[in-house]
């Protein structure tokens, strides 16, 4: 298990995670967070938890390889993950954020894209194979059902778009320049109602102090955020959420410019190759 905050601005996006691992070999410490190699021709980047997050990554770096546009990379890596997760009782759940070009215009839409095969913390709760099936298959329609944004609006604000690129642009930075930044987040059950209660806190007490959030003050907000719920997981009997032993979490902005480390805990050779750009 794992946990990370995926928060969405009209700027871009800031994913957020702890660096604990809990295996059957007990507890250890690993990024969560990824980005693709220099050779990657996407701006993307994702936010995995679960059982066995090293999988994800793989099916994600052989994506980004290969691949030429956002809704390539997801249908790619939908593939493999369906094939690994779909009918297993192994724990996942991915986003991946990034762009996607429209043609005619210089602003691509920004997405984030949903993978996840439980539905709560009871072993009993995976989602049937034959519906993870049905999401890969919705690749062959325009708005492919891990699609996550439009879903999302769709159930918040009861606002739909007509199912081309360009009306999706319209209708999420729509959205984004009312509700930035969108605090969303997934992993340990034991953290979701304090996630929710630290965000609107956070939110509660900074509402009005910016007309404009800044992705850079986004991030901050979203590390603060993580420390203080690692910190309170740390007085829990049993935690899988935890920061580094110097108390560090990872924290990344993705912006059509570029993926930035807006912080970057010191786990040991896992650090290796996941620079700032």
């Amino acid at each position: 298990m794992s946990f990370f905050f995926d928060i969405w601005t009209h700027d871009g996006f800031v994913l957020a995670s702890d660096v604990r691992t809990v295996t059957s070999n007990g507890q250890g410490m690993a990024h969560k967070l990824f980005r693709p190699p220099a050779s990657g021709k996407v701006v993307c980047a994702m936010a995995t938890c679960g059982d066995y997050f090293e999988a994800s990554h793989g099916f994600f770096q052989q994506a980004v390889l290969v691949k030429d546009t956002l809704r390539e990379v997801a249908h790619a890596f939908a593939s493999k993950w369906t094939e690994r997760f779909a009918g297993a009782t192994d724990y996942s759940a991915v986003h991946l954020v990034g762009f996607e070009k429209v043609g005619g215009s210089a602003l691509p839409v920004p997405q984030m894209w949903y993978w996840y095969n439980r539905l709560g913390p009871d072993h009993d709760s995976y989602r049937p194979q034959l519906e993870l099936e049905r999401e890969l298959a919705s690749f062959e329609s325009r708005v492919p059902a891990n699609n996550h944004i439009p879903q999302k609006i769709r159930v918040l604000v009861q606002k739909v778009c007509e199912p081309t690129l360009e009306a999706e642009a319209d209708l999420v930075r729509s959205f984004l320049k009312i509700y930035e930044p969108f605090f969303t987040w997934n992993g340990d059950d034991s953290f979701w109602m304090s996630a929710a209660g630290v965000v609107g806190s956070a939110m509660n007490l900074l509402a009005g102090t910016r007309p404009r959030w800044k992705i850079q003050e986004v991030a901050e907000l979203a590390g603060f955020c993580l420390e203080f719920l690692a910190k309170v997981g740390g007085l829990l009997p049993s935690s899988s959420v935890g920061l580094s032993p110097t108390e560090g979490c990872d924290v990344l902005s993705i912006t059509p410019d570029g993926i930035t480390s807006i912080k970057w805990a010191n786990v040991g050779s896992a650090c290796e190759g996941h620079d700032s750009v």
